[in-house]
């Protein structure tokens, strides 16, 4: 038999570890707690979040792709927010948005992770405030080689302790 590569949704991988300036982001809901909404389109699977938010995942070199629906909600069809997202695969950027502004068509974004480590979904501001950056990851899936183990939030190693002079002995005489 052959192996079978599997997808995982990444609101599934628990979202204690992503970082939003104001807020939560909410596993299949608006950051509104409305249902995902995105160019007329409800999503039953998502992220919803806002600028600028950063959320970094352990794919452990085992992943094949990233894809996702992005846009503003549209709840802020009429707003003033604008934003960017970009996917980064280790530290290198994968895919991007473009700037987008409320009422602009969702975009779908494919990133190629083949040997990356750390996934990195990054929504920026867009050059101006968060205001109105309600935005979401519909369908934010990362498909995984065949055999890979499940990824998981990435945390990032603890920094060593400062060096401190040792304590001086006592002086002699």
């Amino acid at each position: 038999p052959t192996a079978v590569s599997r997808a995982v949704r990444v609101e599934d991988l628990g979202l204690e570890h992503m970082v939003q300036r104001r807020g939560t982001p909410r596993a299949d809901r608006s950051i509104r707690d409305q249902p995902i909404s995105l160019g007329g389109r409800v999503f039953e699977h998502g992220i919803g979040t806002r600028s600028i938010s950063e959320f970094a995942i352990d794919v452990r070199g085992r992943a094949t792709r990233f894809e996702a629906t992005v846009a503003l909600d549209d709840a802020v069809a009429k707003g003033v927010g604008s934003v960017t997202f970009e996917v980064w695969a280790d530290d290198v950027l994968a895919a991007a948005s473009g700037l987008m502004k409320p009422g602009d068509a969702p975009r779908k974004l494919s990133a190629n992770l083949k040997g990356a480590h750390v996934l990195t979904l990054l929504v920026d501001d867009g050059g101006d405030t968060s205001n109105d950056d309600e935005v979401a990851w519909a369908d934010a899936t990362i498909y995984l080689a065949p055999g890979a183990a499940t990824p998981a939030p990435y945390i990032a190693p603890a920094e060593a302790a400062p060096r401190i002079a040792a304590p001086r002995s006592a002086r002699t005489p």
